[in-house]
């Protein structure tokens, strides 16, 4: 027992100390911490042997899921209301094109390439298909992006994260229950629309509470537990928990825009405070996650073949999004950096998990793939930020500046 929990520390506090390293990779050369993480993961496990992940392995499936649904609360907070309307079209339009053309493609390749079952690369597809918000918002502000491309950006990767989430759980389910395509889509449909129902009244009710409580301390963590809450009680109705965290969010980041344009009054939004532990939160789930994910792989995937798939499955990526920029956002001033954001974070890795914990036959090396994905798809996004820049450099900006504004 005192040697696990040793352990169990010792990798905890070397996430934490890999994840500050990476801040400040990230902050000196533009290059996301996800690969930087990942490697140094891979490095003190499959190479080195340096630490166990199996302390931390049974926490896993209770951890993917809450990581998950502070992602996706992120998300919401971070889509301002007047920002939505003025560009909703352009990005609704790039973010479906783009979530379904990826699906589908690297589904296509992970079938020819990684010898995967066509439903089982089909999911696959469809679960590394959304861009990594909590790497793409960062950058964003690293980049001091135009008010377009942020939004557009910002959209996409909500979207993408929460239809991968929903269809992702959904499916699984479903295979697991052998059930027919008519019954997915109805589940589909009414897990949509009990998780918007659940997370919108449950975000009006908090920011009406927040309004009149105003808490001076741990505002931030009883807003965690309603969100929590608000997760558990759509599950047990039978919809979307993701949905709902990502509605929760919404509606609690735009409670200024509800009061004066919906009528609604007496809302609050979250306070300041609040959105700096909520960082550190997720500062917290991504380190140990990514770090995790590179002890977790095995020493027998890492070979030339596995580099070629790699390289395989980012062409998919790649060629999906070269034509849904094309057919939905070919006008846009800022195609070039619509074209470079294509990181993967960490929604990709805990939704590529998903069918494991579940236990789906055959997705056992899901996490394997994904991590190609993540680290092919990183490394990409660094070189288009490096060549959009040269082209047609942006302002100076850091990675503290300031969020979306609202």
């Amino acid at each position: 027992m005192a040697d696990a929990s040793l352990g169990f520390i010792t990798l905890l506090g070397g996430a934490l100390a890999a994840g500050y390293a990476g801040h400040l990779v990230f902050r000196r050369f533009r290059v996301s911490d996800v690969s930087f993480l990942i490697a140094l993961g891979i490095l003190a496990g499959p190479v080195l042997g340096l630490v166990d992940p199996g302390p931390l392995a049974p926490a896993i499936p209770f951890l993917s899921p809450l990581a998950l649904v502070v992602v996706l609360f992120e998300g919401g907070l971070e889509l301002a209301w007047e920002d939505i309307r003025a560009h909703a079209n352009r990005a609704l339009g790039m973010g479906l094109t783009t979530w379904a053309l990826t699906g589908v493609l690297v589904g296509g390749a992970a079938w020819l390439l990684l010898g995967l079952p066509p439903a089982l690369a089909l999911l696959f597809g469809y679960a590394v298909a959304a861009t990594g918000m909590l790497v793409v918002i960062p950058l964003l502000q690293q980049v001091n992006a135009p008010t377009e491309a942020r939004v557009i950006l910002t959209v996409e990767t909500s979207l993408g994260d929460l239809l991968s989430a929903v269809v992702v759980t959904t499916v699984a389910g479903m295979m697991l229950a052998h059930g027919s395509p008519a019954q997915g889509l109805g589940l589909l449909a009414a897990r949509f629309t009990v998780g918007a129902a659940v997370g919108l009244l449950a975000g009006l009710a908090w920011a009406r509470l927040l309004h009149r409580w105003r808490p001076e301390k741990h505002a931030y963590m009883v807003t965690l537990a309603a969100l929590l809450l608000a997760y558990v009680v759509t599950q047990r109705l039978g919809g979307s928990g993701y949905l709902a965290a990502l509605a929760f969010g919404l509606t609690l980041g735009n409670a200024p825009a509800l009061m004066r344009l919906g009528g609604i009054d007496d809302l609050a939004p979250l306070p300041s405070a609040s959105r700096g532990l909520q960082s550190e939160l997720i500062f917290l789930l991504r380190s140990i996650y990514f770090v995790f994910l590179g002890l977790s792989i095995p020493r027998s995937v890492l070979t030339p073949g596995f580099a070629l798939a790699g390289l395989g499955l980012l062409a998919a990526l790649l060629l999906a999004r070269v034509v849904g920029i094309g057919l939905a956002a070919r006008r846009s001033p800022s195609r070039g950096l619509l074209l470079a954001m294509m990181p993967r974070g960490l929604a990709t890795a805990v939704i590529a998990a998903i069918p494991v914990a579940m236990g789906v036959p055959g997705t056992e090396r899901f996490p394997a793939y994904c991590f190609l994905v993540i680290l092919a798809a990183d490394l990409a996004t660094s070189v288009g930020l490096w060549w959009v820049a040269r082209r047609a450099p942006f302002p100076a900006g850091g990675h503290d500046a300031a969020p979306l504004p609202r």
